[in-house]
Order: structure tokens, then sequence, then C-alpha cells
């Protein structure tokens, strides 16, 4: 949220409740909107819809599919839902600086109808006697100028509700989700993005079980095992695939160029030859970045901000990941003007790993710069170790290494993406194409600091850099 305090204020009707903005409190803007009621909410129903509902005894039919009750006879309208969380995303843009003027207004992408047969059998006329009747819709009405035949196939379509359910998919028809991630299932930073990423899905109507089905894979192994993993999760046949990290991403492309991929902490998806262009990814795949090459020449810098002492510096990173040595170049690239050697290492083995750090912090003025590497994060708790021990102030891409006892982190926040995703894999599943939907980057990152590691470490930490941090742990 902006230091200044900025508030959004939300103007929706009655039935809206002001938690469909949840998704501003997920990007940090906490009870700093007001909310305020309109009760004087009107659209124009196709005329059609309206003569099932004109006779006595009638049940209401409502402009949109949330507004549903189930004593009501029919629904016709956009998915709520949808339009708050855009909303949510143009309002979290523009407290961030941009101008409403340079965002284009976007339109509802479908509208959908429900019928309740069960309140259309207590009609006194029942609805395909009126459906039978031909009519046009007037310029006043939704979509034009809708037939007859239109109308009907929509109903063939809808959902058709006999008991108490709210909206929800067909229930004949289950989708299947696959997952391949890049922690181990037990981990509680993985379970944690994979729940925010089933939330999420169920805040959209999906519910494992009802309309989907979930199935989950670790890719947080050896890159060579990864095509067997991706070949066996494909052979589930999913309608789409929620896929965490380059290496992963590419292994699922080479099993399938046909079955839909929704990415998440991917670095360098076109260099990767992941997605044709980040506006038009093209293909099977799109999804969401997790940084960008300069980055990694800001961790290096707080690094120096923080030790300002070290002249040498051990970068560990994923020689088998695609953005691997992009990172460890941007790193290259920027060390000279800071007065500091670079020398990479490859987490490939445990033994490895701590070989070669302790190798390195035999001579002094030592720092350490952890990538985004899948591989260093599987042995984090073994270089958070050895950094204390060692005694080398070290920077990491991920909060969750400063929250585990890591001296500090810059990057994106962890959790975010996987909600995102769940929002393309939404509309994926309802139709849309991956080579339609941009690639989309962070649109920030957080600096942990922590400071317990700092004393630890004998640093004391400038207020410059306390002052700008997003969260100091004590």
């Amino acid at each position: 949220m902006p230091a200044d305090g900025t508030r959004a204020a939300l103007v929706a009707p009655t039935e809206i409740r002001h938690s469909r903005f949840r998704q501003l409190e997920n990007e940090g803007y906490h009870k700093n909107f007001d909310y305020v009621s309109c009760i004087n909410t009107w659209v124009f129903l196709p005329r059609a819809l309206y003569r099932i509902v004109a006779a006595p005894r009638c049940s209401q039919i409502n402009w949109s599919n949330r507004t549903y009750k189930p004593q009501r006879l029919a629904a016709y309208g956009v998915e709520l839902n949808d339009l708050f969380r855009q909303a949510a995303g143009y309002v979290d843009r523009i407290l961030r600086g941009e101008k409403p003027a340079d965002l284009p207004v976007q339109a509802p992408t479908s509208f959908e109808l429900v019928v309740n047969l069960k309140t259309a059998k207590a009609l006194t006329t029942a609805p395909s006697k009126v459906l039978a009747q031909p009519y046009t819709i007037n310029s006043r009405d939704l979509e034009g100028d809708m037939r007859r035949r239109d109308l009907l196939s929509s109903i063939a379509s809808a959902t058709i509700i006999w008991a108490d359910p709210i909206l929800a998919q067909p229930v004949d028809q289950i989708l299947r989700i696959g997952i391949l991630h890049d922690y181990e299932e037990a981990d509680p930073e993985g379970r944690a993005q994979i729940s925010a990423f089933r939330d999420e899905l169920a805040n959209l109507g999906w519910a494992e079980g009802r309309n989907i089905v979930i199935d989950f894979k670790s890719g947080a192994v050896e890159a060579e095992q990864l095509s067997l993993i991706a070949k066996e999760l494909l052979a589930k046949k999913p309608d789409v695939v929620l896929g965490a990290g380059g290496t992963i991403v590419a292994a699922l492309q080479r099993a399938s160029r046909s079955v839909p991929i929704v990415f998440v902490n991917v670095t360098d998806p076109v260099g990767g030859g992941l997605v044709a262009s980040l506006a038009h990814p093209g293909g099977n795949a799109t999804g969401f970045t997790q940084f960008e090459f300069g980055i990694s020449a800001k961790w290096l810098e707080l690094l120096k901000e923080i030790a300002p002492d070290i002249t040498r510096v051990a970068v560990v990173r994923d020689p088998t990941a695609r953005s691997g040595g992009g990172q460890l170049g941007a790193i290259q690239g920027v060390a000279p003007s800071v007065g500091v050697e670079v020398r990479p290492i490859d987490p490939d083995e445990a033994d490895a790993i701590r070989h070669d750090l302790v190798q390195f912090a035999r001579e002094p003025r030592g720092g350490l710069i952890v990538t985004s590497s899948r591989l260093a994060r599987v042995h984090r708790e073994l270089i958070l170790t050895l950094a204390a021990e060692q005694r080398l102030p070290a920077i990491y891409a991920f909060r969750l290494y400063a929250v585990e006892g890591g001296l500090m982190a810059y990057g994106p926040n962890a959790i975010t993406p996987y909600r995102r995703a769940a929002v393309y894999v939404d509309r994926i599943l309802k139709g849309e194409k991956p080579a339609d939907l941009p690639v989309q980057a962070p649109t920030k990152y957080e600096l942990t600091i922590n400071l317990k590691a700092a004393r630890a470490l004998g640093l004391t930490v400038p207020s410059s850099l306390i002052t700008r941090a997003d969260e100091v742990i004590e």
C-alpha cells in the first residue's frame, strides 16, 4: 500500500459486498477503502426473458447470476466477481501512479443464463410456451439483435437448477487441472502457494469433487527427471496445467504443445522460448513472470549497502535453469562498478554446496547471493545454515529465506502469482486461449530484513535501508 495512506472508494449495488475487493487486500491495501451502497442499479433484459416472468405468480429474473436466489426463475447477465476483480486491478494500478486516461475500458467477455426448472413448473405459463413465440430484441436490450434460436441455444447450455445449489458449472462436466510445482508437496511454503491457488479457484466457482479434479505432482527434482513426471501428469489429460518455473514449463511443452499451460515463477519466458512475446504469447502457454534480470543487479547493490566491506561474492545459481545464466550475467555486469569479484556456485548436490561455500568463506570479505534457483530452494536449509556458520552476509531472492533466518531478501510476493494464475486458469476453462492472454509481470518487489541475523553477523543495518524495507524481522 502507498505510504501516504491513499484511500479508495467503492460504490456498488447493495447486494454486491465490498469483500469482492479482496484482491486489493491481497496487494497490501488493508481496510483503506470506503464502501458506499447504491441501490438504484438498472439494466435492460432481453424482452423474451421478461415474457417468461410476465405472468401471475411469476418468480423474479435477475440481471446478474450473482443476485440469483433459489426461489427465482432465471438469471441472465455478467459474472460480477470477475468485474470487481478486474476493477481492483485497475484501482491498484492507479494507486501506484498510472492514469485512468491511459487504461482502456474493457467489456465483459460473456453473459451467463441460469434457469430454475423447479420454479418454472410452478408458473401458470411454462417457459417453453413463451419461448416458442418468435421475437426480436429491440435496441434497448442486451446484445442487439438476438433471435429465438440464440436464446434457446443459451438455455440448452445453461445451468439447470433443481434444488438449492448456487450458480455453478454444469454438474455433469468435471474438468481436470494439473499442477507441476517446484516445491515438495509437504513444504510449508509450497502448500501456502497451492492453497492460495485453490482458494482463488473456489472464489471463481470451481470446487474439487464438484466440477474440477486437481492432479498434483512435485517438480522439485533433478532436471532429467522432469520429462517423465511431465508426461505422467499430461497422461491424465488435463484441461489446463499450472507449471511453476521455466525448467518445469519447458518440460511440459516438450511433452505437449496443445495442452494449455499457465505458468508462474518464470524469469525470461521469451528468451527461454516458452512464449513468442509477452503481449502475444502464441502457442499453448502464458502466465506470470517473477523477475527481470535487472533485479539481480539490485541484489548486489543491496548487499553492498548492508555489508559495505565485502569484495567477493558467491552466487548460487541453477545452471540447468534457463534464467540462471541471465541472473548471473546481470550480477557480473554491475560487479566491477562496486568493486566486487563474482564466483558462481551450482547447487546440484548438498555435498558440493557445502564444499564450495566452505572453501569460499576461507578468504575474508565474502558475501553470498542466492538467486531464484529451484535447486537452491530444495537445499535452502543447508544454505541458510552454512551462511550463518561461515558468517557470510547474504541476500536471497525470496522472503522465505529471511523468515527462516537469512539476513535479507528482495523479490516479489511468492503467493500473489498463484492467485493471479487461478484467474487465468478460470478464463481458459471458460474458453479463452493462452495465446490471447498476455504474460504479466509482478507489480511490486518487497525488501525483507532480518535484524536478528544482522546482529549475529555483527552488522549494523543503515537506517535508510530499514526505512525502505517492506518488512523488518526483529
